[in-house]
């Protein structure tokens, strides 16, 4: 089972919520940054805005990377950060005791094996024409 992360932001739904400029690992620890869409954030205080965000894993064991048109469990996602409860992966792992994260950005998902994960969220700038970049 899949549940929505609720975020500062509330819950973050659709394919143009999350655009990750970087990613990066330092240790066991799987950063991502970029920024989100306030105007696919259930509690966003302001429409039209791109968010700054840093969200980062602790204690990373495990990661996979999937092309969006090609993530084999599309029809399960219930938001574009989502917890899988009683994960399959993390039994077959042997790591029941971490947390299952599914992050659905324009380009890519990211599955995480962590223990946990700290969502900042800082500057604001309003809605160009066109995408970030």
């Amino acid at each position: 089972m899949r549940t929505a992360i609720e975020t500062t932001l509330g819950t973050l739904h659709g394919r143009d919520a999350i655009y990750l400029d970087q990613l990066s690992q330092e240790a066991d620890r799987l950063v991502l940054a970029g920024e989100i869409n306030s105007n696919l954030c259930s509690g966003a205080s302001a429409p039209d805005q791109w968010i700054q965000y840093r969200l980062e894993f602790a204690r990373l064991v495990a990661l996979k990377v999937w092309e969006l048109e090609l993530y084999p469990a599309e029809t399960l996602v219930e938001s574009s950060f989502d917890l899988v409860e009683d994960s399959k992966w993390a039994e077959a792992l042997g790591v029941s005791d971490l947390s299952h994260f599914v992050v659905s950005t324009y380009d890519y998902v990211y599955e995480v094996l962590a223990s946990d994960f700290e969502l900042v969220t800082g500057g604001v700038r309003g809605r160009s024409t066109a995408p970030p970049v």
